[in-house]
């Protein structure tokens, strides 16, 4: 589950950079509510009643991700993992949010020789961000 806070709501999102790494690690977004808006606000409830085993928290958030696990959701036993700032972008960074995503579904004590190349990963990002980047294309061209 993706989640930002907005002056005091909270974003769960449908869609997005972030929510398309988490389906390409092999998460499921359980926060999606099937809605074609990218986000969706909800309250700490919500997030709790959906029980996810990981929650990413947007690099922007001004908090840690201990504060939001105390002070928001008032409880530890939903992992959260804040990530950085430029992971949300099409850059080449996104790969370090990736492997990030990854390790946090899968397997937090991932050794350096059990990562994947860096330049397959940089391949792999590439192409997604290609098809990001066409699929961008052709709603604008459809739009005009």
């Amino acid at each position: 589950m993706y989640v930002s806070e907005y002056k005091g709501d909270l974003r769960i999102y449908n869609s997005g950079i972030t929510v398309s790494m988490i389906e390409l690690a092999g998460g499921v977004n359980i926060g999606d509510n099937g809605e074609t808006n990218v986000y969706h606000n909800q309250n700490a409830s919500y997030i709790i009643q959906n029980e996810p085993d990981v929650i990413f928290l947007d690099g922007n958030y001004p908090e840690t991700a201990e504060y939001f696990q105390d002070e928001v959701l008032n409880t530890r036993s939903i992992k959260v993992v804040k990530l950085e700032k430029d992971w949300n972008s099409t850059t080449p960074q996104v790969t370090d949010g990736l492997l990030n995503i990854s390790e946090s579904l899968y397997n937090p004590y991932a050794s350096d020789e059990d990562r994947i190349d860096d330049d397959a990963i940089m391949i792999f990002v590439g192409v997604i961000a290609a098809f990001i980047a066409a699929g961008l294309a052709l709603f604008l061209i459809r739009r005009h």
